[in-house]
């Protein structure tokens, strides 16, 4: 039994380190591609609105693809995340290089860029439910840890991307990703075959095999999680216009690339703390506590953004963002553990990854339009108080859900 153990703890220590790793090279490629991406297309000669309705059918491809995928693998035996990642990244991958040789305002740009940055936005969602897959034989992955190891890996990336800009073309940014993305796939089948298998069956408390139900029926059968969704649909709306348009609103206060590279290495830097420390607040009603705090404090993070004075100011943002998204990230992932089956366990992840996802949708045709025609603080002043709206709701909802003990 003793050596059964140290096998395991020595196995459950490799599958963290290299899924730590996935989530490194993940949010390196990510910050390249999707934090970047406004800077990239307006690069390429397209305007607020246009980028915005590049990265909404992003968003829109990013939606829809998880909607239908997911149930298949729930229900299937052979079928696993870790096949649809893999396969995706290779397409992204082929698309990235037609990206970096069209670089300029075309349909085929806007198609290629359409794709790229959907398959990556579904990912993100695809990727947490790979660290569920591979918890399900007693060496469970520390989502917490490897996220914030992702975090701090974006922390760099950012700085990095920066300087690239100033130092070389913006073709710079698709092509860093491309290679993040190669590197990923040798990880992720690293990850595989050290655990054995591809997919972990979900096993119900009697032992057999449990098919996912249909999303439908699930949205009906878990109707507060539903409530849930929706309030995050209107809280990432506010909160990814933020994201997307942070070059205009930094070079509104006298900023430009460099500093909104900085910027989003402190905010990822303040993410590492509440990721790792979030598995001490995990437990029990204190962590539905903190999760509903979590909502309050991303409507606090746009109100910094709407009354900042200059770009020193924005950097005080980061508090925030240590108490929103740096500890929402794990949080909505144990949230969906403690409250939705096993069985519908990627469905659930998929959609709490789809809604932030529909919030840009959101965020990018109406705030890119609206930009455009008005002003970006304008904007950022109705999303902030239509934020608030997104709160109330996802508090409610979270208050409302039964809490199941864990196992």
């Amino acid at each position: 039994m003793k050596k059964w153990n140290m096998e395991t703890k020595r196995k459950a220590l490799k599958l963290n380190i290299i899924y730590a790793m996935v989530q490194g090279i993940f949010w390196f490629a990510y910050c390249a591609a999707g934090s970047f991406a406004t800077v990239f297309l307006q690069s390429a000669g397209y305007s607020n609105t246009e980028l915005g309705l590049i990265i909404s059918a992003a968003c829109v491809f990013a939606v829809i693809v998880p909607t239908v995928v997911s149930p298949v693998i729930d229900k299937s035996e052979k079928l696993s995340t870790s096949h649809v990642v893999i396969a995706s990244l290779v397409l992204q991958m082929i698309i990235g290089l037609l990206i970096v040789f069209f670089a300029q305002k075309g349909f085929m740009m806007s198609l290629c860029y359409l794709i790229f940055a959907g398959i990556m936005y579904m990912n993100n969602a695809f990727c947490t439910q790979i660290a569920i897959d591979h918890s399900s034989e007693g060496c469970r992955v520390n989502y917490g840890f490897s996220r914030a190891f992702g975090s701090f890996i974006f922390v760099f990336a950012s700085a990095i991307i920066g300087k690239l800009l100033e130092r070389y073309s913006y073709k710079v940014l698709p092509l860093t990703s491309v290679i993040m993305q190669g590197i990923l796939i040798l990880l992720i089948i690293a990850m595989a075959v050290m655990d054995g298998c591809m997919k972990q069956k979900k096993i119900t408390d009697e032992g057999t095999a449990e098919k996912g139900s249909g999303l439908f029926e699930f949205l009906r059968e878990n109707k507060y999680f539903t409530i849930l969704l929706l309030g995050i649909v209107i809280l990432f709306a506010s909160f990814n216009y933020v994201d997307v348009y942070m070059i205009n609103l930094i070079e509104d206060l006298g900023g430009n690339a460099t500093d909104m590279g900085y910027i989003f290495s402190v905010y990822a830097f303040l993410e590492i703390p509440a990721m790792l420390l979030w598995a001490r607040f995990s437990e029990g009603r204190l962590a539905t506590g903190i999760l509903m705090m979590t909502f309050f404090m991303f409507t606090m993070r746009q109100f910094v953004f709407l009354f900042a004075g200059n770009v020193s100011t924005l950097y005080f943002g980061g508090i925030f963002q240590f108490l929103s998204y740096g500890i929402y990230t794990p949080a909505i992932v144990d949230y969906i553990l403690k409250t939705i089956p096993l069985k519908d366990s990627t469905k659930a992840q998929s959609l709490a990854g789809s809604v932030t996802i529909i919030g840009m949708v959101l965020a990018c045709t109406i705030g890119g339009y609206l930009t455009d025609v008005t002003s970006s603080h304008s904007v950022l002043s109705g999303f902030s108080y239509i934020s608030i709206i997104g709160t109330a709701i996802c508090v409610f909802a979270v208050a409302k859900t039964v809490i199941r003990p864990r196992n």
